[in-house]
């Protein structure tokens, strides 16, 4: 398995998009980006044709977005309970 990271939403866009392999098998990211919130780049996500129907995995305080209808509409496939700070997918801080 391959991990990509990016520091914010506009980056993970960029990432997404210049992606000249394989698309991801799915994109995990934080409810709470620095330049935009989960929801907003799930949208810009699903609105790109070359990019929608990647599973989208959202964390949330406590998982909070479970009973959110906006989560079904942003095109996100999961919602899991967040509650660290700082960590890395990588496995590094």
């Amino acid at each position: 398995m391959t991990v990509d990271e990016a520091v914010n939403g506009a980056a993970a866009l960029a990432r997404l998009r210049q992606a000249d392999t394989e698309r991801p098998h799915a994109v995990v990211f934080d409810m709470q980006l620095p330049d935009m919130d989960g929801l907003e780049l799930a949208r810009a996500i699903t609105a790109d044709p070359a990019l929608d129907g990647i599973p989208l995995i959202v964390l949330a305080p406590g998982g909070s977005l479970k009973l959110d209808p906006a989560v079904g509409g942003a095109g996100i496939t999961a919602c899991l309970a967040s509650q660290y700070a700082g960590w890395s997918l990588k496995g590094e801080d």
